[in-house]
């Protein structure tokens, strides 16, 4: 579990500032990246789900290694930062795949999906 005091705890859940310095401040080019980031990150947050029950130690590195250069090249700073956590722990020899912080994982996409369809 992520402790409250912690940096992932502290990082921003949606920083544009990335997106609008590729994009010019074009919104409607923003727009698209979020959607479909926020598409893509779902869609893998799934697949990793389905692979830590199945205890797919390869293929969940695959899905959160994904996840992390997803998070990271639209601001998800908080979701980039766990997932990079995540990552480091599943390859972290004998470590179980029962100790992934799910719940921190899932709550930081929670935040970057309602922050990036506010934006």
């Amino acid at each position: 579990m992520i402790q409250k005091d912690s940096p992932q705890a502290r990082s921003v859940c949606f920083d544009p500032g990335r997106l609008t310095e590729i994009f010019d401040l074009d919104s409607a080019a923003i727009r698209e990246v979020l959607d479909e980031a926020v598409s893509s990150l779902l869609e893998l947050h799934s697949k990793l789900t389905g692979q830590l029950l199945a205890r797919n130690r390869e293929a969940s590195i695959a899905l959160v290694h994904e996840m992390a250069g997803v998070s990271g090249n639209v601001g998800a700073d908080e979701l980039c930062t766990i997932s990079g956590a995540i990552l480091q722990l599943l390859r972290k020899a004998g470590a179980a795949l029962t100790e992934v912080p799910e719940d921190d994982l899932q709550a930081a996409l929670g935040r970057f999906v309602a922050a990036a369809r506010l934006y």
